[in-house]
This record gives C-alpha cells, structure tokens and sequence, in this order.
C-alpha cells in the first residue's frame, strides 16, 4: 500500500503544475460544448418525459417510497437529480477517452522525464492498440451499466453501481495507457495480475471524486441564474480530475514497472489470457 499512497501523493503534487493545469483545460470547449448544447435542447424534454414514466407506472410504488415530499420535490429537485445521476456516467465515460486517447501520452512523457528518465521504453503497444483496448473496455462498461439501470432506482446503489464500474474501465484503460510506451506486453500481462486490487481502488476513488462535479450540476438545476457558471466549473472539474487520475496511475504503473525490472522475473507462457 505505500506505492498506492505514495504514487496518490505525487500525483497531488504534479496535478497542480502548470502544464497539468493547462492540459485540463484542452477537453474542456469541447465538453462545455456538448453538455451546455444537450442541457439546452433535451434537459426539458427529458425531465417531462421521466416524469410522465414515473406518473404512468403501473405500480406506483416509487411515490409510496417517497411519499408525503414526493409530490413537492418532484419537479424540483428529484427528477433533475435522477437526470444528473444518469447523465454523469455518460460524462466521465466521454472525459475518460478524451483524456485517454488525447493527454494520457502527454502526462506519460511528462512525468517519465521528470521522475523516469532511465526506464527503458520497450513500446509494447501503440496508440491504435490502446483505441481499441479503451473502447474494448467501454463497450463492457456500457453494456453492464445498462443492465444495472433498474438498481439505480435504490438511493444507494444508485452511486455504488456506477462508481464500481466506472473504477473499473478507468483502471482497465489508463493502467494500459501509461503502461504502454514503457512496458513490452509479457511485463504489462505481468503488472495487470500482480496490481489489479491497489489499481481497481484508484479507480473507485477517481470514480467517487467523479460524483462531485454531478453534485454541481443538481445544484445548478436549482440554482438557474448560476447555471452557465457552474456547468463549466463542473466540466473542467472532470478534465481535472481524469488528469490527476491519470498521474495517480503513471507514478503508480511505472514505478511498479521499475521494481518489477529490478527482480529477477519468470513472464507468463503465451497461453494466459488477461482479464
């Protein structure tokens, strides 16, 4: 657990350089974009449309639930909340990729020159292997939150479930980015099984630190005279946040890769599959 706590630490620290910082700001017109041009032309339609599915279920056990504020918070609050929670996977799925295909590289050969300068680069994948990886990955995700959507109805599974998948595509997709330029494909096969665990928590907490730019967003549903500041606040939050994942999880990778090289290593026969 100390390189988990260690590598945590310095991405802290480099998150805050100023060429991280200007790096969380490239997605984020694009994003700004997509989420202001979506809130504008479907936030309407899609709180009428959930809130004439909720009104028409054949039991309505949901208001019973949520009865006596449920006819007052309805509109209000509720059903713009349960727009966010949905909304949000979408949103850290979308920055994921960007920052993935777009920065990852970039931080990789930010940090490799400042803390790695002698770890060899053995180019074990390519910047196609690791499109097709990522959406590999993000398909699975996609697919296993869309089968888990009726459990979002619980309060509580509602975040449980979507951060536990979102955790494990961040960790699936950048663990293999920052891994790919240094790491020939037996050592990352190697790196994958020995750190799955300590790596599927950075995950989970990025996941969780996700949930905090979608409080936002509820809170600007709410707040309307406030909405185009805090959207934008919320966006580059994401970006920020995916960067100093992806930093958590470059000091992490190549620091386990620098010690996996320093002991003698039997790899793993052509016939073991990653999963």
């Amino acid at each position: 657990m100390s390189l988990f706590f260690s590598a945590m630490w310095h991405a802290w620290v480099g998150s805050f350089h100023p060429k991280m910082i200007g790096l969380s700001f490239l997605p984020l017109i694009l994003m700004v974009v997509l989420t202001l041009g979506g809130g504008y032309f479907l936030w309407e339609p899609a709180q009428a449309a959930l809130r004439g599915w909720m009104l028409q279920m054949p039991e309505p056990w949901l208001l019973n639930y949520l009865h006596p504020w449920f006819l007052q918070a309805l509109q209000h609050i509720f059903i713009p909340t349960l727009i966010i929670v949905l909304i949000t996977p979408v949103l850290v799925i979308f920055a994921l990729l960007i920052v993935s295909w777009f920065a990852t590289p970039w931080v990789v050969q930010h940090v490799s020159i400042q803390n790695f300068s002698t770890l060899e680069k053995k180019q074990g994948a390519n910047w196609f292997h690791s499109i097709g990886w990522s959406v590999f990955c993000t398909c699975v995700a996609v697919f296993f939150l869309l089968i888990s959507l009726p459990l979002w109805l619980i309060p509580m599974l509602a975040f449980f479930i979507p951060a536990l998948i979102i955790g494990w595509l961040t960790y699936r997709i950048i663990f293999y980015d920052c891994l790919s330029s240094h790491a020939s494909s037996e050592e990352r096969k190697i790196l994958f099984e020995q750190h799955r665990y300590p790596c599927f928590m950075i995950g989970i907490t990025s996941g969780a630190m996700g949930t905090i730019p979608g409080i936002l967003l509820s809170s600007s549903s709410m707040l309307a005279a406030l909405f185009l500041v805090i959207v934008p606040i919320a966006v580059w939050l994401y970006t920020w946040i995916m960067i100093f994942t992806v930093l958590w999880f470059v000091h992490y990778a190549l620091t386990a890769l620098h010690q996996l090289r320093i002991v003698p290593t039997i790899y793993p026969s052509d016939n073991v599959i990653d999963i």
